[in-house]
């Protein structure tokens, strides 16, 4: 009876890599926004200001708060805006812009917000989105509506129609003041997995994982995602759709740093938080057959496991980095014969296609030093796998009786 049997031990090094970049451009969206000085406003309307001059109309006005609690001036701005957003004129809303500030809730003159000298401000808030305003001497610019028009009787240090103003329509005065609503981005997304700090990640092709961000305007999202590494140039990937990303094959043993973006079609979000996480080396080979039976054997009999039959030891790669693999005998075969003669034989076979770069594909005699078997055996499921072909000639003097050595085979990363 001959029978083998295959134990192992593994050793660990480190492995360095390379990533490329790409880059992420956003948009911007105008909501139309439209203000009409009115005696009254509409349901859907928002009023912004009262108005009204000495002889009974909207130019050349003072202007009275919305909330004044006297007597209300004869004309309204009303501005109203698309279906999906609303507005609103309170200063305590989370979105508001001051449009412009007065020197008292009525009966007083207009100052650019940016010079912060009156002490009421008139407000107007978007939602969802974001609401700027602009104050140009000439047509409001792309994008921007007009809301109405400023100027002043008397220079004031160099802030002529900007300070001390009455108001009036759009085209009544130069100095135009015109709004934008913009977009209102989605919400910043929260990163799942891996784990901030993980320093024992296992898998190469890294599935990233995040909760969905919601959209305001209802807008539909998708991610940029960017992944980077201390060393190399980051690599960011745009459109991603759904909120998962399977990467190419990383490195091992280096920190990479990944963060996401959610982005409409006309802007995107912060970044979500920065998170690590490591890719450990590891190496496992296991022995899915570790051991051969010959069975019984006449003196001057050659058999081996080329037609499997008796098995080949089969070596597969569990970990995550290719090794190289190498063999030896911890004690002899026989009683007649040392090791290290055609006797008692070896060698590498492929049982999944391109599982190794090499082998020793043709016999070679078992020795009790560690000797070549596989360079760089895959780690990748579908071609990890290889077989150890074993040939035994029993010697023509070797006495009877049950024969048996133990095989070492033995996997290292180098990186």
């Amino acid at each position: 009876m001959v029978v083998l049997v295959a134990g192992g031990r593994v050793d660990r090094f480190v492995a360095l890599g390379l990533l490329a970049s790409l880059f992420c451009i956003g948009l911007v969206q105008a909501v139309d926004l439209n203000c009409t000085f009115k005696a009254s406003c509409s349901g859907s309307e928002v009023g912004l200001l009262r108005a009204e001059n000495d002889s009974g109309g909207y130019n050349n006005a003072h202007i009275e708060l919305m909330n004044d609690s006297g007597t209300n001036y004869s004309y309204t701005l009303c501005c109203d805006t698309d279906v999906n957003h609303t507005l609103n004129n309170s200063c305590s809303h989370e979105n508001r812009t001051i449009v412009i500030r007065i020197n008292g809730t009525n009966d007083t003159h207009a100052q650019e917000p940016g010079i912060d000298t009156y002490v009421e401000s008139v407000c107007m808030a978007l939602s969802p989105g974001n609401l700027t305003c602009e104050y140009v001497n000439t047509t409001c610019s792309a994008g921007y509506s007009p809301f109405f028009s400023m100027a002043s009787s008397e220079s004031n240090g160099g802030l002529e129609n900007q300070s001390n103003a009455h108001l009036g329509n759009y085209t009544w005065y130069t100095l135009s003041v015109c709004c934008q609503g913009g977009n209102a981005r989605p919400s910043v997304p929260i990163l799942q997995y891996p784990l901030d700090g993980n320093d024992s990640v296992f898998e190469r092709n890294i599935t990233f994982d995040w909760q969905d961000s919601t959209d305001p305007d209802g807008d539909e999202i998708n991610y940029t995602f960017n992944l980077s590494q201390a060393t190399c140039p980051d690599d960011v990937y745009q459109n991603v759709t759904p909120s998962t990303y399977t990467s190419g094959e990383l490195c091992v043993d280096q920190v990479f740093w990944w963060k996401v973006k959610a982005c409409d079609p006309y802007g995107c979000s912060a970044w979500s938080d920065l998170w690590n996480f490591t890719i450990a080396s590891v190496i496992g080979v296991t022995f899915d057959v570790n051991n051969t039976d010959f069975g019984s054997m006449a003196r001057n009999t050659t058999d081996n496991t080329t037609d499997n039959t008796p098995p080949p030891f089969e070596v597969n790669n569990t970990g995550n980095v290719k090794v190289n693999v190498t063999f030896k005998a911890d004690d002899p075969l026989y009683d007649s014969e040392y090791l290290d003669n055609s006797s008692f034989q070896y060698k590498a076979r492929e049982y999944e296609t391109n599982a190794y770069a090499s082998g020793q594909e043709t016999w070679t005699n078992v020795s009790d030093t560690l000797t070549a078997l596989f360079t760089n055996l895959h780690y990748t499921a579908s071609h990890d796998a290889a077989y150890v072909d074993i040939l035994v000639d029993l010697p023509y003097n070797e006495t009877a009786g049950y024969k048996s050595s133990i095989v070492n085979i033995t996997a290292s990363y180098n990186g």
